[in-house]
């Protein structure tokens, strides 16, 4: 067996027109939904909230890129996992339920093209303000098709 790399694919994140402004640097970007309970919506802007019997949901859209600087790939393969595990929280990247173990949300993503992904938070009802602080982190994969 041998391995042979043809290319390297970089991946960026970035706001899109509808979601949280991201901040931070180009390769750890934060989303900010700011403070957000049941009664009161978000004061951060394009942020959705939804309240179900079991609690409320959190969302908002950002982009990603993925290029490849010597065009020898056109489709890759994205996968994204939690950084740590989540015991409150439940996340879910274009509706694909995220865990630590990497899972696949994007198929055929076209390398140059800046796709929109929406990420949901589910907050239970059990969740406390002492408890309520949320900071995890979303690994992305890319993977050339």
């Amino acid at each position: 067996m041998r391995s042979e790399a043809s290319g390297t694919l970089t991946v960026s994140i970035s706001s899109a027109p509808d979601g949280v402004p991201l901040s931070g640097t180009s390769t750890q970007r934060t989303l900010n939904f700011g403070e957000v309970s049941y009664a009161m919506a978000s004061a951060a802007h394009n942020v959705n909230v939804v309240r179900r019997a079991s609690g409320f949901a959190v969302a908002t859209r950002f982009g990603l890129a993925i290029q490849d600087p010597s065009a020898h790939v056109a489709n890759a393969t994205v996968l994204a996992a939690l950084a740590v595990p989540e015991v409150h929280f439940s996340f879910r990247l274009d509706g694909v339920a995220l865990s630590t173990t990497p899972q696949i949300v994007q198929g055929s993503a076209k390398v140059g093209i800046i796709s929109q992904h929406l990420l949901e938070i589910e907050v239970p009802n059990s969740v406390t303000e002492k408890n309520s602080r949320l900071q995890n982190a979303i690994l992305v994969q890319v993977i050339a098709n």
